[in-house]
């Protein structure tokens, strides 16, 4: 595969991971705000 190739290829799945990161924080996110009083209740 050309060298220009490979680049291309790293970059999108560097992308893939990043949008997938970004995701993953996104709804943990979303899990602590809609459970908050629950999770406050586990810490005690």
């Amino acid at each position: 595969m050309p060298e220009d190739k490979k680049h291309q290829v790293i970059d999108f799945v560097e992308f893939l991971n990043n949008k997938q990161q970004s995701e993953l924080v996104t709804a943990m996110d979303d899990i602590i705000s809609e459970n908050k009083e629950a999770l406050l209740d586990l810490a005690k």
